[in-house]
């Protein structure tokens, strides 16, 4: 079996991995992987690349890997899998620390600004700055409209020169959400607050996911929350010092859709990471591109093929390094792909087994029984592999019967850990 598939591999390599031999994407049959909307990403320019690193959504939060893209050619290179997302990595003659490179930007509640340092806070509807230092004093803004639930978690998430800009974060009932931005300014001793209504926040919960800044305007980096995620909406909006907030989405610019996940300045424009993809944009721009994840991967390293069922992997097959794969979903630590030739097991089809189900050319399981795997039609054949069925059933197409053996296709039943998945970035044609 081993040798059918190498001998497949060999024909179909260069037309399946949709990458050049030096490994960098090239545009063929390839789309985006549109079940991989990612859940955190983070973007570090420097002169001659941007870097980027992505976790998908969920509760595992599967490693995507590191990536770069050179302003020399404009193209996409991977750098590594999900191990390097945070292990250091030797590339184009420089080392690469991601946890370094990519710091965090969550917020502070306290910041050192020269010999003084200022503290963001809340008291009665009104945010309060506290100034510890050769200078100390305490200042408070104009009331804030309350909205009468949780506490609030104030944290400043950007200076821009002697400006110090805070969310105004709430959390409540186990959920954070902002009911509007200020900002303090050192020089002048002065609050700028804009409420959730003067931002254009959606009218559910909204979270500020970052803050930036460029001249006079703070950029913001937003989520709109629905009932069962915060990826699928969002934008960014520009607020000047003075005049009006603007909120951009993908519905009224040139931006990949989904909550924008990190927002970075690079000269004039900025590097924009959305749930759905990446892009380089700035106003009235509308010839930027915009990149995602290619559904096109590559099986990285020799290891066990795990098969799917809904549930926990199961250990099984293997399948070669380099094998171009179609990817599926990103779930439960992983990835479920398929791969582009049929893999072929047998297995028993005794209409006593528990759970055991033929309908037409379909093999029906039910959840909690067990599958195991042959290379022949026979009890004593070489032993492939079990599958557990922890979904509620799992369905298998079936290839050729024989006596009451069955032989099934496992090609979309496949699931790899992250550090064995390469993945691509590749231009897509769509807002």
């Amino acid at each position: 079996m081993k040798d059918s598939i190498k001998q497949r591999l060999a024909v179909i390599f260069a037309i399946m991995l949709c990458v050049s031999a030096a490994g960098a994407p090239i545009r063929c049959a390839d789309h985006a992987f549109e079940a991989g909307a990612m859940g955190a990403a983070q973007i570090y320019p420097d002169d001659d690349f941007v870097f980027f690193r992505a976790r998908a959504g969920g509760a595992h939060r599967t490693p995507y890997g590191l990536f770069a893209f050179s302003r020399a050619t404009g193209e996409w290179t991977t750098i590594g899998t999900a191990e390097n997302f945070s292990a250091p990595i030797a590339w184009n003659g420089r080392n690469i620390d991601p946890e370094t490179l990519f710091y965090s930007r969550s917020g502070y509640e306290h910041i050192q600004l020269g010999s003084n340092s200022y503290s963001i806070g809340w008291d009665k509807n009104r945010a309060v700055v506290t100034v510890t230092g050769i200078e100390p004093a305490r200042y408070t803004s104009d009331q804030i409209p309350d909205s009468g639930e949780g506490t609030r978690e104030y944290l400043f998430k950007h200076v821009q020169g002697a400006r110090l800009w805070f969310d105004m974060r709430v959390k409540a009932n186990g959920a954070l959400y902002s009911e509007g931005i200020g900002c303090f300014d050192t020089s002048e001793k002065t609050f700028t607050i804009y409420t959730a209504a003067q931002l254009h926040f959606d009218p559910g919960r909204t979270i500020v996911t970052r803050m930036t800044g460029t001249g006079d305007r703070v950029i913001l980096g937003v989520s709109f929350c629905d009932a069962d995620t915060c990826l699928n909406r969002g934008g960014f909006i520009a607020a000047p010092r003075k005049g009006d907030p603007v909120l951009y989405t993908a519905d009224n610019a040139r931006l990949p859709r989904g909550a924008v996940l990190d927002i970075v300045p690079d000269g004039d424009m900025f590097w924009i990471a959305s749930a759905h993809g990446v892009t380089q944009w700035k106003p009235g721009m509308n010839t930027n591109a915009i990149y995602r994840f290619s559904d096109q991967a590559r099986v990285f390293g020799a290891a066990p093929l795990r098969l799917w069922s809904g549930g926990a992997p199961a250990e099984g097959l293997e399948i070669p390094d380099n094998t171009a794969v179609t990817l599926l979903n990103a779930t439960d630590a992983g990835f479920t792909a398929e791969a582009p030739y049929p893999v072929e097991a047998w297995t028993s089809a005794d209409p006593a087994k528990p759970g055991l189900n033929i309908s037409g050319d379909d093999l029906q399981l039910g959840g909690g029984n067990s599958v195991s795997f042959y290379s022949a039609p026979a009890a004593d054949a070489q032993f492939l592999g079990n599958l557990q069925i922890t979904a509620t059933t799992a369905t298998l197409k079936i290839q050729q019967k024989q006596d009451q053996w069955v032989k099934v296709d496992l090609s979309r039943s496949l699931w790899f850990p992250p550090q064995n998945i390469v993945l691509y970035m590749i231009p897509i044609d769509v807002k």
